[in-house]
C-alpha cells in the first residue's frame, strides 16, 4: 500500500476495529462529521474524518496520553513507518503538516483502496510526503480539497460516483451518525458493510506483507451482516473513548439484558466479561459450526465434547472473570443455561478432557479444572472454592468504586448486550508471573511493563431493537 493512502488506511482502521460498547449522547450527522459527508459517495463502504490539526485539544490530549506510556510515542511511530514502508517517518514533524487540520478517507462502494482528501497546510509537505512513494499517487481537485488515489482510473472512478449522490442527507448514514456525540473527535467514521469486502480484502493482503504471510479469512456475506455502523475516537486528560453505534441487517434482533450473575463476581476480581449467549449469537454460532468442516472436527476430539453441546451449555446469561493465582491466575466461567444438569455434564467432561494427564490442553502442570452447580448456577473454574466465592457475603466487584466510576462512563444502567472490565494496571504483574510460570521469554514479560501505565478498560453495548449503541474506555495514569 502506497504511504499517504497507508496513513489514512491507519486512520480507518483505527475507527473500524474499535467497533464494541453503547453509546451517549446523540449529534446530528452534520455536526457528526463537520459537514463532509458531500465528498462521500452514496453507498460508501467507510467514510472517516480525522483530527491532524496539531494545535487542537484532541491532537495535544491524544500526544498527552501517549506521552504517559513508556515509549508509547516512538511505538506509534514506528509502527505507522512500518506500516507505509518508510523508516523514521515522525508524525508530527513529516505527516500532519503535508495532511493540513483534517484528513478525509473514503473508500466508495466497492473500491479496493481509499481515497484521501487533504488541504495541506504546507503543500512542499505533501509533495515531499507522496515523493516517498516507489509509485507515485494521483492527485486531482475535488471541492477545493486535494484528492488523492492510486491510479486515475481510481480518482475518476470516485468523482463518478459522486456524481451519482453522496452520503449528504442519506437516510441510513444520518441515522448511523445521530448517535455519535457531537463533541470533539480525533476520528469520525462511517461503515457500511455492503460496500466494504473488496477494500477488505485489500488491507488483508497489504498486512500480511507485514505479518510476514498471516492473514485472516474475511467473508463478504458476514460483512454485509455488519449493516451500517457510526463511530467516535476521542481523548481527553488521561482517558481514550469510542463510543457510536451499529445496526446489523440480520433477521436476528440482538436486544439488552438485565446482567444477574455480575454481582456476585468476588472485588478482587481484575477482568470481568458479562454476556447472555442466547439470541441472535447462537444463529451465527451454528452457521460457523456448519461451515467448520474437518477443524471443528479436530478442536471437538481435543475439547472432548461437541461444540454444538457447548454452545449448548452457554445459552444462557454468563459471567467470565479472572483473580489472582499462583503460579497462574484464577479463572471463572459462571453461566445459568435453560439445563444446568446437562450443562454441568458437558463441562465434567470437558475439564476431565482438559485435565487428563496425556494430551492435556492445560499448559500447566498440576493445574485442574473443576466443575460444579451451585443455586442453579454452573461453575467451571481454575479454583475449587470459586462457587463459594461467588454465592458467598464476600465484598462484590460492582460494589468497589472503580467499577462504580467506569459504569458511568460507559452508560450502564442495568442493562446491557454486553460488558467488560479489565484492571490494566493490577493484571500487568500478574500476566507477567503467568507468562514466566508457562516458559514465556524475557523479552514477551518485559513488553508488558508498559500496562503498568494504564488503568482499567471497560466496554458496554445497549439495544433498543433497531440500533446497538456501544462506548468502551480506557484509562492512563
Amino acid at each position: 500500500m502506497r504511504p499517504i493512502l497507508a496513513i489514512g488506511a491507519t486512520g480507518a482502521a483505527l475507527a473500524a476495529a474499535a467497533v464494541l460498547g453503547t453509546g451517549s449522547s446523540a449529534g446530528s450527522a452534520a455536526s457528526a462529521t463537520g459537514g463532509t459527508a458531500s465528498l462521500a459517495p452514496i453507498g460508501a463502504g467507510a467514510f472517516f474524518v480525522v483530527d491532524t490539526d496539531q494545535a487542537s485539544a484532541q491532537w495535544r490530549s491524544a500526544g498527552t496520553l501517549f506521552g504517559n506510556i513508556p515509549g508509547g510515542q516512538k511505538t506509534l511511530d514506528s509502527a505507522l513507518s512500518q506500516l507505509v514502508g518508510v523508516k523514521g517517518l515522525d508524525v508530527t514533524k513529516d505527516v500532519a503538516p503535508a495532511l493540513g487540520k483534517q484528513v478525509l478517507v473514503v473508500v466508495p462502494h466497492g473500491a479496493k483502496d481509499p481515497i484521501l482528501l487533504v488541504q495541506p497546510g504546507d503543500p512542499k509537505k505533501l509533495s515531499a510526503l507522496l515523493a516517498k512513494s516507489k509509485k507515485p499517487e494521483v492527485t486531482g481537485n475535488v471541492s477545493g480539497w486535494t484528492a488523492i488515489a492510486i491510479t486515475k482510473k481510481a480518482l475518476d472512478a470516485y468523482k463518478a460516483a459522486l456524481a451519482k449522490g453522496t452520503l449528504s442527507g442519506d437516510a441510513a448514514y444520518t441515522r448511523a451518525m445521530a448517535s455519535v456525540p457531537p463533541g470533539a473527535a480525533l476520528v469520525r467514521g462511517y461503515l457500511d458493510g455492503a460496500g466494504l469486502p473488496a477494500a477488505l480484502g485489500s488491507l488483508t493482503s497489504a498486512g500480511a506483507s507485514i505479518t510476514g504471510g498471516i492473514t485472516v479469512p474475511s467473508s463478504g456475506n458476514a460483512l454485509k451482516g455488519l449493516g451500517t455502523v457510526g463511530v467516535a475516537i476521542s481523548f481527553s486528560a488521561g482517558e481514550l473513548r469510542v463510543e457510536g453505534s451499529t445496526a446489523a441487517t440480520s433477521s436476528a434482533k440482538t436486544m439488552s439484558f438485565a446482567p444477574t450473575l455480575l454481582a456476585g463476581v468476588p472485588a478482587d476480581s481484575l477482568v470481568a466479561v458479562s454476556f447472555d449467549g442466547a439470541g441472535g449469537g447462537q444463529s451465527a454460532i451454528d452457521q460457523v459450526l456448519k461451515q467448520g468442516g474437518a477443524q471443528v472436527a479436530a478442536l471437538q476430539k481435543q475439547l472432548g465434547v461437541s461444540l454444538a453441546d457447548l454452545t449448548t451449555a452457554l445459552e444462557g446469561e454468563g459471567v467470565l472473570y479472572v483473580r489472582a493465582g499462583s503460579p497462574i491466575p484464577e479463572v471463572t466461567l459462571a453461566v445459568k443455561p435453560k439445563d444446568a444438569a446437562r450443562a454441568e455434564k458437558t463441562f465434567a467432561a470437558l475439564a476431565a478432557k482438559l485435565g487428563s494427564s496425556k494430551g492435556s490442553a492445560l499448559p500447566v502442570k498440576g493445574i485442574r479444572l473443576v466443575s460444579t452447580v451451585s443455586h442453579g448456577i454452573v461453575f467451571v473454574s481454575t479454583a475449587k472454592g470459586a462457587a463459594a466465592d461467588f454465592t458467598g457475603h464476600g465484598a462484590k466487584l460492582t460494589a468497589s468504586g472503580s467499577f462504580r466510576q467506569v459504569e458511568k462512563e460507559i452508560g450502564f444502567s442495568g442493562k446491557t448486550n454486553g460488558l467488560g472490565y479489565v484492571d490494566v494496571h493490577a493484571l500487568g504483574p500478574l500476566l507477567k508471573t503467568a507468562l514466566g510460570a508457562l516458559g514465556g521469554s524475557g523479552s514477551t514479560t518485559t513488553g508488558l511493563e508498559g500496562l503498568s501505565a494504564f488503568g482499567v478498560a471497560a466496554f458496554n453495548a445497549t439495544s433498543d431493537g433497531s440500533r446497538t449503541r456501544f462506548a468502551a474506555v480506557v484509562t492512563v495514569g
